[in-house]
């Protein structure tokens, strides 16, 4: 199993690229809001050579008030090559994410 972490931004940021030739289940995405202000997010889930869209939405302007953590780990997401879980918010610097995956092939 592997976690990345990182900081989403408003411009947008991948959580999670799948490599080529491989498959990855995505296990859990947390969000913690480290800021003193109520922020929201938007989570895609975008098939390779797919953009970033309404289409691609899973998560829509999910507001996340200061100092608290929201977990995704209900629904399990199988990425192929190229397949990316992309995310948004609406304040720079102030959510933290982390992406827990495991190699399936």
């Amino acid at each position: 199993m592997a976690i990345n972490n990182q900081t989403l931004s408003t411009i947008g940021d991948n959580l999670f690229l799948c490599p080529s030739d491989t498959e990855y289940a995505v296990t859990c995405v947390v969000f913690c809001n480290y800021s003193v202000a109520t922020v929201t997010i938007n989570v895609y889930a975008v098939p390779s050579g797919g953009s970033v869209s309404d289409a691609s939405l899973v998560i829509k302007q999910l507001e996340l008030p200061a100092s608290e953590t929201f977990t995704f780990d209900t629904e399990k997401f199988v990425l192929n090559d190229g397949d990316r879980i992309h995310a948004t918010c609406s304040a720079d610097n102030a959510v933290s994410s982390t992406i827990s995956t495991m190699r399936v092939s």
